[in-house]
């Protein structure tokens, strides 16, 4: 797996998959294509930055809550409407 000696990458996540190339990004995380390496099964890993502040922290957890609830609703098929 070739990595930039720029970026850090988890302990735990380098042992689990092999990280393949980016596929995208936004404004809290970098998305790449990788291989989960018990089951060589080809899927996405998101990869959150780090933290700057406090408030920061705060609107970012509460996008990720967003953004774990409307992956949750679209995995079970059920039809998932929140005004934000």
């Amino acid at each position: 797996m070739a990595q930039s000696s720029s970026s850090a990458v988890d302990p735990w996540l380098s042992n689990t998959y092999e990280r393949e190339v980016e596929i995208g990004r936004g404004a809290y995380a970098k998305i790449y294509k990788a291989k989960e390496l018990d089951t060589n099964q080809t899927l996405a890993v998101k990869v959150y930055n780090k933290m700057a502040s406090p408030s920061e922290d705060t609107r970012r957890r509460q996008a990720i809550r967003l953004e774990v609830e409307l992956l949750t609703a679209a995995q079970s098929g059920v039809s998932y409407c929140r005004r934000v």
